[in-house]
């Protein structure tokens, strides 16, 4: 995964849709291979350049890429797919919307692409987390409306943070009103500030289990 947020996310939304998964910090070659770890990459380009070399190594524990769409979805999963090619995989030219998972016959194992917020929209992690919202919540029209004001030049209040990164003010913001101020995203998602249950986590929970299809998982 691109980073610590993505981490923390997915293991409390794991948890909270019942799969129990621990985090774990050994080396790969000291985990069992029915345990998944987490681990993350410190960037998108890190990211994209460990598929060449996280498939390979992988053998017998499949492996799964969770990555940002951002702006423009097909150009990210050209990137992905380009990489994918290289281990003799043909991947369709569009990510498919419930994920990608297949098996690496040359290296006897599995693979699997998530990108959110669910495949085919622009956007990154926080509109997955937007989705968690309860739909009556009167507090996020505020935060956005709030957010949007205080990002207006004409308004002169200053707001500095980039356009790209309107969705984050936007949660931050609405995470500041809670009863706990200030949560990280994950531990807000234990203290259920989020739900667990929109179409894209739960179909994000499927891909999961598709990837890591085992009793101990599933």
């Amino acid at each position: 995964m691109e980073g610590k947020n993505d981490i923390h996310v997915i293991w409390h939304l794991l948890n909270r849709n019942g799969i129990n998964l621990p985090i774990r910090k050994q080396p790969v070659g000291d985990v069992a291979p029915s345990v998944p770890e987490l681990q993350e990459t410190n960037g998108k380009q890190k990211l994209l350049d460990t598929i060449k070399t996280a498939v390979p190594v992988s053998s017998d524990r499949p492996v799964g890429f969770v990555l940002d769409a951002d702006d423009k979805p097909q150009d990210r999963w050209s990137a992905v797919r380009a990489r994918l090619r290289e281990f003799e995989l043909d991947p369709p030219n569009d990510m498919p919307a419930d994920g990608y998972v297949t098996d690496v016959e040359k290296y006897k194992t599995r693979v699997g692409v998530w990108m959110m917020p669910d495949n085919t929209e622009a956007g990154a992690l926080e509109e997955l987390l937007m989705g968690l919202i309860d739909k009556y919540d009167c507090l996020l029209p505020l935060a956005e409306s709030s957010t949007n004001e205080a990002h207006e030049r004409s308004s002169r209040k200053g707001a500095k943070f980039l356009a790209a990164k309107h969705s984050k003010a936007v949660l931050h913001t609405w995470l500041a009103w809670q009863e706990n101020p200030g949560l990280p995203y994950g531990t807000a998602i234990n203290a259920q500030f989020f739900r667990h249950d929109s179409p894209a986590a739960l179909a994000f929970v499927q891909w999961y289990k598709r990837l890591f299809s085992s009793p101990d998982q599933c």
